[in-house]
């Protein structure tokens, strides 16, 4: 090949390369081609490595290590970020307030099992249609990453997965010595409440803790509050996040002054999951690869408990 071919075919080839540096669509096979066209045509440069090439992040697969430092997330606008704040005081106050004051209008006695468990399924629906409506946009952006790349969205479930069983594992050790330091019995009474509701209405329940659940809570903790922080201080953001992520199963089922301790245990609990569920979404870039994990993690969960 002459010397004004190699040209061509080195300028398409940053051409495309910086097309998939800048839009995200990262296909083994298409970074396979480019670094054949960027080798053919680096031979009438010198060898010079052009910024696209370099930038382009994922020309080789990162370790579970490096996925910590990730920064260039699929992240809600700014937007959608104020949206999300609306969100949050729908979702914690809003709509439990709503509820509370409808479905006794309607006959239904909150006091009972089955009322309360309605309740709470009810919250899960509206909380998921809220969801749909604000981040509808940033859920079709975040597809991006991920097509034509199943191999990485499974990879990185995959991977997540194994974050999560072993942090788990060591979360459980510590648990274990503090129950005997402090003598007492750690319980997960967010556990025991989706346990009694799904005796009583199995399907509904099992639905909204598989799909719904996930789909909010990602959106709203890893969405909001996850990909904003990353792009700055990812430390910061697994800190606040998964903090946060813990609270929102506890604080409600365990009093500050009379069980603190049995709060904290319950706590730690969740520490894996909030931290796997960050890194899943660096891995991928997409908030849909955290989404994909919770669902599973929930979905052997209720397996469990049928």
């Amino acid at each position: 090949m002459d010397a004004v071919g190699r040209g061509h075919k080195f300028a398409r080839g940053r051409e495309l390369l910086h097309e998939i540096a800048t839009t995200g669509v990262r296909t083994d096979l298409a970074m396979t081609c480019l670094g054949r066209l960027y080798a053919a045509g680096s031979s009438c440069t010198g060898g010079d490595m052009s910024p696209p090439y370099r930038e382009c992040k994922f020309w080789k697969e990162k370790g579970m290590h490096e996925t910590f430092r990730e920064r260039d997330l699929i992240a809600p606008t700014k937007t959608e970020l104020l949206c999300g704040l609306g969100c949050w005081l729908l979702y914690l106050s809003g709509i439990p307030e709503l509820l509370r004051w409808l479905l006794p209008l309607l006959g239904f006695d909150l006091g009972t099992v089955k009322g309360a468990g309605l309740a709470q399924i009810a919250a899960f629906v509206l909380d998921f249609i809220l969801i749909l409506l604000v981040f509808r946009k940033f859920l079709w952006r975040s597809v991006r990453p991920l097509k034509g790349n199943g191999r990485l969205l499974f990879s990185g479930i995959a991977r997540g997965l194994v974050l999560y069983w072993l942090l788990g594992y060591l979360v459980s050790l510590v648990i274990l010595l503090l129950s005997a330091g402090m003598e007492v019995v750690a319980d997960n009474r967010n556990n025991d409440t989706i346990v009694t509701i799904l005796m009583n209405d199995t399907v509904p329940m099992a639905v909204s803790t598989v799909v719904l659940a996930p789909v909010t809570e990602e959106c709203l903790v890893r969405g909001v509050l996850f990909a904003p922080l990353c792009k700055r201080k990812p430390w910061v953001a697994y800190l606040a996040s998964t903090v946060l992520f813990g609270l929102l199963h506890v604080v409600t089922h365990y009093s500050l002054k009379s069980e603190l301790l049995l709060m904290l245990l319950s706590f730690l609990q969740y520490l894996p999951a909030g931290i796997a569920l960050g890194w899943v979404y660096q891995r991928t870039r997409s908030i849909w690869g955290a989404i994909a994990l919770h669902m599973l993690i929930n979905s052997v969960a209720v397996a469990a408990m049928l």
